[in-house]
């Protein structure tokens, strides 16, 4: 995302884990460690069961896409049309490449761009685990804000 940027903390070590367990721990299947380590870059170390899951993501964006240039090729009369033009082709080939890139950069561990979901997930995790201090590069803490609003018993969260 452009605009947003990575929350950090006095609290910056994020553990998390979207498994189906959903168990935290150094060992267990599914966990992430993540740090951030600029307003635009996060270090992480996953677990090797998440480059399935995005490889995972990846093929079934590409079984969409398939499915829907077959259905928008095809006529009544069976006569073929040229319709990889449209939006939602545009849209659907869009997010195959996307979650190919990311799949490849997963398995070779280079940086790649998160959407704007995961990185209020990331910075939400940051606000709820921090223990006295939010740093934000775009002196954006609208997301803290409503968390202690939610939660107004974090505001004076014991050390």
């Amino acid at each position: 995302p452009h605009e947003e940027s990575f929350y950090c903390s006095d609290n910056p070590v994020i553990l998390s884990n979207s498994g189906a367990e959903r168990e935290l721990g150094l060992n267990t299947l599914g966990v992430e460690i993540s740090l951030p380590i600029s307003p635009k870059y996060r270090l992480s170390f996953v677990c090797s069961s998440i480059k399935s899951e995005f490889e995972q993501r990846w093929l079934k964006i590409e079984a969409d896409q398939n499915k829907l240039l077959a259905m928008k090729t095809m006529e009544l009369r069976g006569h073929l049309i040229d319709d990889d033009k449209s939006p939602e082709y545009k849209k659907v080939s869009a997010a195959v490449a996307i979650h190919k890139l990311n799949f490849d950069r997963v398995s070779t561990g280079e940086p790649f761009v998160i959407e704007e979901e995961s990185l209020l997930f990331y910075n939400s995790i940051q606000v709820r685990e921090s223990e006295r201090f939010i740093i934000s590069s775009v002196k954006d803490f609208s997301l803290a804000r409503k968390f202690l609003n939610e939660f107004p018993h974090r505001r004076n969260k014991p050390i």
